[in-house]
């Protein structure tokens, strides 16, 4: 019922022309949220906290103009299907990765028979949640930081890292990343820059 009224009063203004383009932008992202909170896809740290299960490819556009989301399905079913390839060859595949979320701002990443761990903090980006992980060695040591957007969609979770930064990060947590598939990642992030992308996880087993 909310998320058809909000949708409802977006609509109602476009049509009547009684705003402005800046007013409904504004409304538009006041929609969002509304809907997004009575669907449970609002992100807090309490939302996050919990075990996910690596399900597939999270694909995220990178601009909000909806006159540039034309073909976006098109091109996120191509992209999806390379990285799928392109993950398998480093041990990310469907049940397989797992990440963990703990409430004391810390994580763990399990892919195949390895394990990362460090710590996570959320902050919010133009008007988009960020989470920030810092990689650590067995010491303590950092050895990489990385940053990306969060969000929920039906119950999943999903990190989305700028296109030219995801090989990095694959690179951090993989035990070893052979040439062609690193080329073939590279190459994605070269053709569809403004997107982001990375991986989105379900079947949290303690958060809510």
């Amino acid at each position: 019922m909310i998320k058809k009224f909000s949708w409802a009063v977006v609509l109602t203004l476009m049509i009547s022309g009684t705003a402005s383009a800046q007013s409904l932008d504004q409304l538009f992202k006041l929609a969002t949220k509304v809907v997004e909170t009575a669907t449970g896809n609002n992100i807090n740290s309490s939302t996050i906290v919990g075990t996910w299960t690596y399900y597939q490819p999270a694909i995220k556009l990178g601009s909000d103009n909806m006159l540039a989301q034309a073909g976006a399905a098109a091109i996120t079913k191509s992209v999806s299907a390379k990285l799928s390839q392109y993950y398998a060859k480093v041990g990310i595949k469907e049940g397989s990765c797992t990440f963990t979320f703990a409430a004391d701002s810390t994580f763990s990443a399990k892919l195949a028979s390895r394990t990362i761990s460090g710590s996570w903090s959320l902050s919010t980006e133009n008007e988009k949640e960020i989470v920030t992980l810092t990689i650590l060695n067995s010491t303590g040591y950092p050895l990489g930081k990385f940053n990306a957007q969060i969000y929920k969609s039906s119950g999943n979770l999903a990190l989305a890292f700028p296109a030219n930064k995801v090989l990095e990060f694959i690179k951090a947590i993989a035990s070893k990343v052979n040439s062609n598939t690193a080329n073939g990642i590279a190459a994605i992030a070269k053709n569809y820059d403004e997107l982001a992308v990375g991986f989105e996880f379900s079947g949290n087993e303690t958060g809510k």
